[in-house]
Formats: C-alpha cells, sequence, structure tokens
C-alpha cells in the first residue's frame, strides 16, 4: 500500500542531519605509542556506542600547529550528543585513557549543513 507514496512521505518527514564531534588536542608527556594506543582503543569503543556513525582520526600535517591531534566522531542525530556523553563506555574511556593525556583540548559539535 506504500507504491507511490514517497513524495507524501517526503513531505512530512525531516531529514536528520548529522553532528559531528570535533576534538582537538595534545598529548600530555607520553609517547606516539601510548597515543596510538588511546587511539585504537578509542576507535573500538567509541564507535560501538549506539548513535555513533563513525570514528575517525587524525595526526596534524604541519609541524608547528598549535594541537597535533584529533577526533571526529559522526553522530546520526544531534540527539545523540547527550545521550553519547553520558554512555558508561563513553564515560570509561574518557575518564581513564583520554582525559589523563589530553588536558589541553578544545571539544565542539558541529551540525552538518543541509544540501
Amino acid at each position: 500500500g506504500s507504491s507511490g507514496r514517497a513524495d507524501d512521505v517526503l513531505a512530512s518527514c525531516t531529514a536528520w542531519l548529522p553532528v559531528h564531534h570535533t576534538i582537538i588536542y595534545n598529548a600530555d608527556n607520553v609517547s606516539d605509542a601510548q597515543v596510538e594506543n588511546v587511539v585504537a582503543q578509542g576507535q573500538k569503543t567509541l564507535g560501538l556506542i549506539p548513535g555513533v556513525r563513525r570514528v575517525i582520526t587524525g595526526t596534524a600535517v604541519q609541524e608547528q600547529t598549535k594541537y597535533r591531534f584529533c577526533w571526529l566522531i559522526e553522530f546520526v542525530h544531534p540527539k545523540v550528543i547527550d545521550s553519547y556523553r553520558d554512555h558508561p563506555d563513553h564515560l570509561r574511556f574518557a575518564n581513564e585513557l583520554f582525559r589523563p593525556i589530553a588536558s589541553d583540548r578544545i571539544s565542539i559539535d558541529f551540525i552538518q549543513r543541509p544540501l
């Protein structure tokens, strides 16, 4: 019974716009190998939290930049921000592994603009 009703459905639905949870940071007094260990654990842990679409990490290309590392965590919807922030797996990872090495950090959530 839904054949030919796509226009009706699209007219009454709002598209979900992804949110990009962006963190830029420096690692305090740890080796690059220790940073890689935290990153690997974070990619495994954070990627399994409901509403997380993908987890991307990176290192600055430029040698002389204010922040050396980044996380880009894509949420499927703005409502995921709160559930992610309060999720026990996120809190455990952040409190036990990430925050102890990344006191110098900036975290901002960006909503993707519609096309």
